[in-house]
């Protein structure tokens, strides 16, 4: 049976899934609160993965920590192979981007001006 989240678990959730990033060893992880602007999701969290596997590594790590809750995403789009992977949880989007996909798309001047609510350095920046 899937857990029901409310909005205050949403927070919660991100947070937890930044954490699962970190601990994969993605990089530059961005988590933002876009709950004024969006009507997509609550939160944006941003990441990035250094090569196919990682992208694999980082994606599957999600999504069987948040099974083991019963937390399960609405649709995953994307595979490692296309150095960009999305993961719909409802309140929460989760990017995981290959370095040079993600300096392309630039997703995070679209939320630059909304609070960061976890945030890491990346190494990929030169």
């Amino acid at each position: 049976m899937e857990t029901k989240l409310s909005s205050e678990d949403f927070e919660r959730l991100a947070r937890q899934c930044a954490e699962i990033c970190e601990e994969r060893k993605a990089s530059d992880i961005r988590l933002y609160n876009v709950q004024e602007t969006s009507v997509i999701a609550d939160y944006y969290l941003i990441c990035t993965a250094h090569s196919d596997p990682h992208i694999r590594a980082v994606s599957a790590n999600i999504e069987k920590q948040l099974k083991n809750q019963n937390i399960y995403p609405r649709n995953v789009e994307g595979v490692p192979s296309s150095h960009w992977m999305v993961m719909d949880y409802g309140g929460l989007m989760i990017h995981i981007f290959h370095p040079d996909t993600r300096k392309y798309y630039c997703l995070e001047e679209l939320w630059s001006d909304h609070e960061v609510l976890y945030q890491t350095t990346g190494e990929e920046e030169t």
